[in-house]
């Protein structure tokens, strides 16, 4: 079985028709402040989302984009979470062939709730905000997005896409789709697709969502799970990307005249 939300955030749950997963939808941008992390608040008070009874209610708020609300419901039951970000100034950017990309001023801000016993979710979140191209010969390539660990670390309870919840919000989500691609032992990642949509102006702002539970094997707080996601582009024509993870690490094969600028967030839980 597998979960869409329509335009009205409701949930629509549909059989799976093959091992492909594609979400689509709409929201507005406009988001509520992101909260801070609970090291500071006194952790034998913590208790769990499942314990809570908010679990599924606060992965529905991070999927539709609603972070302040989720991170609140979160604080207000004294459930143990903790977020990063990594946001990008508007001066960084990269070119390729002629073509310059302005990361604009994205904003990527994973983190890691705990569900109950040794189980988290991991939520992989970017914001593409302001980002523009340079030449109106300029493509987007697809994008990825996906979470890494150590398997001897953390391991995944079902490696499968049952285990992996996302979301596309946007003005223009009509044109993204975010597909499931890959999960094993080392991480998991998907898609994003743009539908017939060049970069020949300005990056139309829009939220990409990534989630999956992992089992913590460790009481080690060096050990976390590193977040990605990796935007790609081209000066030449449109083409397939290959998303490879491995005990390697993350990489991603890109097409002919194509680059890419990553970013990436390491969330570490505390003992």
């Amino acid at each position: 079985m597998m979960k869409k939300f329509n335009n009205r955030g409701m949930v629509v749950v549909f059989a799976m028709q093959n091992r492909r997963q594609i979400l689509k939808g709409s929201a507005s941008l406009t988001m509520a402040g992101i909260a801070g992390t609970v090291s500071g608040q006194n952790e034998s008070k913590k208790t769990t989302a499942r314990e809570a009874g908010i679990y599924e209610y606060v992965r529905e708020l991070l999927r539709e984009n609603k972070r302040g609300e989720a991170f609140q419901l979160l604080d207000s039951h004294s459930v143990r979470y903790y977020t990063g970000h990594d946001p990008v100034s508007e001066g960084d950017g990269v070119s390729t062939q002629g073509a310059v990309w302005s990361k604009g001023d994205s904003d990527f801000t994973p983190s890691l709730i705990h569900v109950e016993n040794d189980v988290w979710l991991v939520t992989s979140h970017i914001e593409m905000k302001n980002a523009s191209y340079s030449t109106a010969t300029a493509y987007f390539v697809d994008d990825a997005i996906g979470a890494t660990w150590d398997h001897n670390k953390w391991a995944s309870p079902d490696m499968t896409e049952d285990n992996v919840w996302m979301g596309v919000h946007g003005e223009h989500s009509n044109h993204l789709e975010i597909e499931y691609d890959t999960y094993n032992y080392y991480g998991v990642g998907a898609l994003i697709k743009y539908d017939g949509w060049d970069g020949n102006i300005q990056h139309d702002d829009f939220i990409v969502n990534l989630q999956t539970e992992l089992v913590r094997e460790t009481n080690d707080s060096r050990f976390g799970v590193k977040t990605h996601y990796e935007h790609t582009y081209t000066a030449g024509f449109p083409g397939g990307v290959n998303l490879s993870i491995s005990g390697s690490g993350w990489s991603l094969g890109l097409p002919t005249l194509a680059d890419s600028w990553e970013l990436e967030k390491t969330v570490y839980p505390e003992s």
